[in-house]
């Protein structure tokens, strides 16, 4: 590559090369973005995905050039991928940028732009950009009629009211996203409303609603051919099945789950899986299959720097630590996730708020009251990759790299 590149310069080729290379990779990334849903996505995200240092060069031209337009273009067709790699920060990066530099964009592409960029955010737990980002999106899809455009962003915008344990509105806003979808018949986004809106109703405890909705999610993926999100619709009919205590369900459809996204190669959702199976080892008594479903999801959700999941198998591991007597280490944790809620400002879900407190009340008892407050301080004080090592160090099969699939 060196010596190619040497030649260019000598015969002043490089600056024409340069410039197919970047178109060429714009018109792929352009073409094939739609493909990154469906039964082909993970075909095509490999393929995007041994393509990101080819990307990454045409970015990085388009900029040099002041062409901030197809640099938008491009950056906008990509945050999908991330999304389905696990790249939210290099995606919010090339997003961040672009959108620094193409500020005269027309709307259309400004908006999809912008709503990429309060994807990725939202799955970085920095809700505060996803809010300002969603919310401009929304009002130049709404200016231009643009009605996938809007619905899209207001089911962000419910993903993001969801996380701030405020289910009503999550509700509100799905449900207006449902009927823009339904009445433009959309399969795909019909589905995909129904799945975020069974998603919302299962963390606010109404596990009838969610049956209904995930339920209905699942049999239209399953028509489309789209595993990612069947994955997710039946993670919630499983989550279900855990909060309702019907264990052999959950597993069944826990594992469901975590069979397609495991196919799909998606990181997201087999942290989750991880977590939920994880909780149903906990509550069944397997204290050593939850001690290793656990760990290894909070060790994916740290990667991926999601805070608010990271705060619920950090509970649950402190669940974990008290069963165990390990009351100090579980202390400390407890408290991890608590500042850590506190810091990106999202409560505890409903579902999980009864084992949380109990959690607490187990420790406090177990615990001198300054035991209690010192490990608590200290915990605090923890970052998340500092209290997933303390976890790792503490279960030595976690921490020797060990993994045993569920």
């Amino acid at each position: 590559r060196e010596y190619a590149w040497e030649r260019l310069f000598e015969t002043g080729d490089a600056a024409a090369a340069r410039e197919r290379h970047a178109s060429y990779f714009l018109k792929f990334a352009e073409s094939a973005e739609h493909e990154l849903q469906g039964p082909d996505l993970s075909r095509w995200a490999d393929q995007f995905e041994a393509e990101r240092g080819n990307f990454r060069a045409a970015l990085t031209w388009f900029e040099e050039e002041g062409r901030g337009v197809d640099q938008l273009i491009l950056a906008a067709a990509l945050w999908r991928y991330c999304y389905l790699r696990g790249r939210y920060r290099q995606g919010r990066e090339w997003l961040s940028a672009a959108l620094a530099n193409a500020r005269d964009a027309p709307p259309p592409l400004l908006a999809n732009a912008l709503y990429g960029a309060g994807a990725l955010a939202f799955f970085e737990c920095d809700y505060e950009d996803a809010y300002r980002y969603c919310t401009q999106a929304l009002e130049l899809f709404i200016s231009g009629d643009d009605v996938a455009g809007a619905g899209r962003t207001l089911n962000r915008l419910g993903a993001i009211a969801r996380e701030r344990a405020d289910y009503e509105q999550a509700r509100a806003l799905h449900e207006q996203s449902l009927a823009l979808f339904r009445e433009a018949g959309d399969d795909w986004e019909t589905a995909n409303s129904l799945q975020l809106a069974g998603f919302a109703a299962w963390l606010a405890g109404d596990f009838e609603r969610a049956l209904t909705l995930s339920g209905d999610s699942v049999d239209r993926f399953r028509e489309l051919n789209d595993k990612e999100r069947m994955a997710w619709a039946l993670l919630d009919l499983g989550a279900v099945a855990l909060y309702k205590k019907e264990w052999p369900e959950a597993e069944r459809v826990l594992n469901e789950s975590l069979t397609l996204f495991q196919d799909v190669d998606f990181k997201e959702g087999i942290a989750w899986t991880h977590n939920l199976l994880g909780v149903a080892a906990l509550k069944t008594a397997d204290l050593d299959r939850a001690q290793n479903l656990l760990v290894n999801s909070l060790s994916i959700h740290v990667e991926l720097n999601d805070r608010w999941r990271s705060a619920s198998v950090l509970e649950a591991l402190a669940e974990l630590l008290s069963r165990q007597n390990a009351h100090l280490i579980g202390c400390k944790l407890l408290a991890t996730a608590g500042h850590m809620r506190s810091a990106i400002g999202t409560p505890v879900p409903v579902v999980e708020r009864a084992d949380r407190d109990a959690t607490e009340s187990t420790l406090r008892r177990h615990l001198a009251a300054p035991a209690f407050e010192r490990a608590s301080e200290q915990g605090a004080g923890l970052t998340l990759e500092e209290a997933a090592d303390v976890a790792a160090g503490h279960f030595s099969p976690a921490s020797s790299g060990a993994f045993t699939p569920p």
